[in-house]
């Protein structure tokens, strides 16, 4: 039985990156794409799959200066009443 995830993501820019522009910022509906892309894929852990997001974030977006990425299962198998389990993966970045 296939479980749902749910994903979060948050991506935060240095304070001295200049935003005066959609140029100056990134594609959400490219991001949302490429995440989407990567959870249709079959993943064992939500850990690793969480870490592969940032990790592919990070080459789309490389003026970042923080991505977090909050990875959630619904009602998880563990052999009692469980509302939800997370996985968080937090990434920080040195300005370019």
């Amino acid at each position: 039985m296939q479980q749902e995830w749910i994903v979060d993501v948050a991506v935060h820019f240095h304070a001295t990156h200049a935003l005066r522009s959609l140029h100056d910022t990134f594609d959400y509906e490219l991001m949302y794409r490429s995440v989407k892309q990567l959870m249709e894929q079959p993943a064992v852990l939500m850990e690793t799959r969480a870490q592969e997001i940032a990790d592919m974030l990070y080459e789309q977006l490389q003026h970042v200066a923080h991505i977090e990425v909050v990875i959630t299962k619904p009602y998880p198998l563990l052999g009692g009443e469980v509302e939800s389990s997370q996985v968080h993966i937090s990434r920080t970045y040195a300005e370019k």
